[in-house]
């Protein structure tokens, strides 16, 4: 892969979040070139998309920058699919990332925008029919001006379901009262009630009814507001990781949307625009209801740690009430420690804590990123080698090489460092690879046996 690094953040983007973060995404700004050189990675969606054969989806490609903004990109990059035999993608002016679907079969879908590479997207081509839809929110109560983002799902006869909202015709009944995109995005336009629906294949959706109120001042009791907060927050540590489920509650009168939730480890009391240990855009909540998110956090070890938890990181909604959107806890672990035999005792503790690839059809090559994690409380002082192994069916052992490696130097306590392996002219596909850390046992560790990750199914 060439271009930008992807660092630990887009790494988190790119996986725990990915469904979630790209809601957001919706609303990214139009990209501009001199956004070029501030895109850290590129990232496709609908992320799981099953495509009828002789029907079509639309692909979207969007720009991550640093601070959590993004940028549409679905009319500048370059789409390609892996085989146009079996999904045909268009770069045509006003059909960018039209997929259609021409025989059944799996492609990957890629996209470049300059020298920066999407993180590739595989798509299914069926000939199941469509069975039935489903639709998300059920119900909507809102109030003029607000906005959100629909989803609609397909089931098809063989079993497969797939995010359709980009794929099904959106429909509502007054659009004086509500109107609908071609995405979905539902936006509250006058006081009344209204249904919508979405139809796909001879298929539709129940209706959804959409009931409008007005926006200003009721009677009395100020205007109409959202109110979140943390109703609760509670979880454990194991294995190195914090997991945490958190429920938001919003207690006004008024429904919120578009807003991130940020959990924070041992960071103290965090404030607007503060950047969590990990975080999810929260879609929609009703007035007066609750959603429930779940999260983890790598903290290397089993011991207790603060966390909090803030609705609204960014200040996006006009809440009745601004104080109550920060939650603390303490979230112990098992107690027992993870350090491995012997009964724990200080010292190093290397371990693979990421490891995963991005297959670059343009080039013909893999693109492998490795996160390398000392989990002790003691830093590694002496140089230490990553070994990667691109095919094989069992994992590596002590002193054998890889395919490809690297030297490392030093790794503070509970820090983490990075190795990536750029291998071109790749003839590992539909293979395992693995990775091993200290492949020569140079670090005396704590625990030796989280020295080697995989297999990785490179494909």
């Amino acid at each position: 892969m060439s271009g930008a690094r992807y660092d630990g953040r887009m790494r988190r983007h790119a996986t725990i979040g990915l469904g979630l973060l790209l809601t957001a995404c919706t609303g990214g700004k139009a990209a501009e070139e001199d956004d070029l050189d501030e895109v850290l990675g590129i990232l496709l969606t609908p992320t799981e998309v099953v495509v009828p054969v002789g029907q079509t989806a639309q692909l979207s490609a969007t720009g991550l920058l640093d601070g959590r903004e993004s940028l549409d990109l679905t009319r500048s990059v370059d789409w390609r699919s892996s085989d146009p035999g079996v999904l045909a993608i268009s770069n045509d002016l006003d059909e960018e990332g039209v997929a259609t679907g021409i025989s059944a079969g799996v492609v990957r879908v890629t996209a470049r925008y300059g020298d920066v590479d999407a993180v590739p997207l595989d798509v299914v081509v069926t000939d199941a029919d469509v069975e039935r839809l489903g639709v998300y929110p059920d119900s909507l109560a809102l109030v003029e001006g607000e906005s959100l983002q629909m989803t609609a799902t397909a089931f098809f006869s063989d079993g497969s379901e797939s995010d359709a909202s980009g794929q099904v015709r959106w429909i509502t009944d007054d659009g004086t009262v509500a109107t609908i995109t071609a995405q979905g995005r539902l936006t509250a336009e006058g006081v009344g009630s209204t249904v919508v629906h979405a139809e796909w294949a001879g298929v539709e959706t129940p209706d959804v009814p959409v009931t409008v109120s007005a926006g200003g001042g009721g009677s009395g009791g100020g205007a109409t507001q959202a109110d979140l907060r943390i109703k609760s927050a509670s979880g454990s540590v194991s294995g190195g990781y914090l997991d945490l489920t958190v429920t938001v509650e919003n207690t006004g009168d008024a429904s919120a949307g578009d807003f991130w939730v940020d959990v924070f480890v041992d960071q103290g009391t965090p404030s607007v625009g503060d950047l969590g240990d990990d975080f999810q855009l929260v879609t929609w909540v009703a007035a007066e209801s609750t959603t429930t998110l779940t999260f983890e956090v790598y903290v290397g070890d089993s011991a207790s740690h603060q966390v909090a938890v803030m609705a609204d990181t960014n200040d996006d909604i006009d809440e009745r009430d601004e104080s109550d959107n920060v939650f603390s806890t303490t979230v112990g672990g098992s107690g027992g420690g993870d350090t491995g035999g012997g009964g724990g005792g200080s010292g190093p503790d290397l371990e693979i804590s990421y490891f995963d690839y991005i297959y670059d059809v343009h080039e013909g090559s893999v693109y492998y990123y490795v996160d390398i994690t000392n989990a002790g409380d003691v830093a590694v002082g002496d140089s230490f080698y990553v070994d990667l192994f691109l095919d094989r069916d069992d994992a590596p052992s002590l002193y054998e090489d890889g395919d490809d490696w690297t030297s490392l130097s030093g790794l503070g306590a509970g820090e983490t460092t990075y190795a990536d392996f750029l291998i071109d002219d790749v003839w590992c596909h539909w293979c395992w690879s693995w990775v091993m850390v200290d492949g020569y046992d140079v670090v005396d560790e704590t625990d030796e046996s989280d020295n080697v990750d995989g297999p990785l199914d490179v494909y």
